[in-house]
């Protein structure tokens, strides 16, 4: 029985030794050939255990790199979308510009005796606009004008084509913001007034003709005091009428004037054996002017005086009773829609609107989608 143990113990060790070797043989372990075979199977399931690591280590490093290129891709699409929008946008901007360079000018070149007729290239180059590097346009020539050639400086005439003719804006809403911005800065209530609308559009997120319904109800809050501030100066223009038309009456007319003059001046007439029918205009006047001229005088020199002042607080940089009342507009108006921006909406707000012949307003919110004329 020991005997039989010992032969079983031995065909083991000899198995193990076999495999080891083969395992060596294809792994290339060489150190495990001088291993004894217990110590060459613990060495074995160790190293199967690194190698699980570093397979494990490999995967997770893969996983990452696998991460990392799908983000940098994703990036890397909107990149290119963003690129695709800006030459979107550059191709309109050269079609805008191109309405002020571009022209026909092979239509309208000046033909130049016993030169050779325009080739194609030079057709096409000469019909391209400044920035598609059209050439000069000034004829450039290496023969001097002699008796010996008929070939002259002449400037080319640059004609529009009927493609640039159709690009040329007629309403102010078909103009960019760069020149909006130029007009706003100098003061044009309509450059304010699109402004206006092309921030509503962007805050609400609606389009251009829906953007005009809430320019609507700005123009309704904004316009609500209108009579108010506009009243003292229709009181003014009525005063200035009744006293212009009054004060050539008392001076000329002969029954007012004999009416006042012997009423309220006191006055008698120059000559007594004439009635104030049969004096002349002119006597009229003279008689009446001793009296009326310290009357209008007196409200010239203080008219004057008010004048003078309103000068010198402009110079100040004060603000007129006018600038005031619209300052206090805009400013109820930017505080009513906080939304929006305020510098747009003050400058918007400030101006009153036009008045008509019947000094009646004609308000924005009553000329329709277009607006006002802009004069374009």
């Amino acid at each position: 029985m020991a005997g039989r143990m010992h032969h079983c113990s031995e065909l083991l060790v000899s198995q193990l030794s076999t495999t080891s070797v083969s395992l060596s043989v294809r792994h290339n372990w060489s150190p495990c050939l001088r291993l004894p075979p217990l110590v060459l199977v613990r060495n074995c399931s160790s190293s199967t255990k690194d190698t699980n690591r570093i397979d494990k280590q490999q995967s997770d490093e893969f996983d990452t790199v696998h991460n990392a290129v799908s983000t940098n891709f994703v990036k890397l699409e909107k990149i290119q979308r963003e690129v695709k929008g800006l030459r979107a946008d550059l191709r309109r901007l050269t079609a805008m510009l191109e309405q002020d360079f571009a022209g026909d000018g092979v239509r309208g070149r000046k033909s130049i005796a016993g030169a050779a007729p325009l080739t194609e290239v030079d057709q096409v180059s000469a019909s391209r606009s400044s920035l598609q590097g059209a050439p000069s346009l000034v004829e450039t020539t290496t023969t001097e004008p002699g008796p010996e050639t008929d070939e002259v400086f002449r400037r080319v005439e640059i004609r529009p084509s009927v493609k640039t003719a159709r690009l040329q804006p007629t309403h102010i809403s078909e103009i960019g913001h760069s020149t909006l911005a130029h007009l706003a800065l100098q003061g044009n209530h309509f450059a304010h007034r699109e402004r206006m609308i092309r921030e509503i559009m962007s805050v609400d997120n609606v389009n251009w003709e829906e953007a005009h319904e809430t320019l609507e109800k700005m123009d309704l809050y904004k316009e609500r005091n209108y009579w108010w501030v506009t009243m003292p100066y229709r009181i003014g223009i009525c005063v200035a009428t009744a006293c212009g038309v009054a004060s050539i009456a008392m001076v000329f007319h002969p029954r007012v004037a004999f009416w006042y003059g012997t009423e309220i001046a006191g006055e008698d007439l120059p000559y007594t054996d004439k009635d104030v029918n049969d004096m002349t205009i002119n006597q009229v006047g003279t008689w009446t002017w001793s009296w009326m001229e310290p009357m209008i005088g007196t409200a010239s020199f203080v008219l004057l005086c008010a004048q003078f002042m309103r000068g010198q607080l402009i110079k100040l940089q004060m603000k007129t009773f006018l600038e005031i009342m619209e300052s206090r507009k805009a400013n109820k108006l930017a505080t009513q829609f906080m939304k929006y921006d305020k510098s747009m909406v003050r400058t918007w707000a400030k101006p009153l609107p036009r008045a008509n012949i019947s000094f009646f307003p004609i308000y924005e919110r009553t000329t329709g989608i277009r607006g006002p004329s802009s004069g374009l």
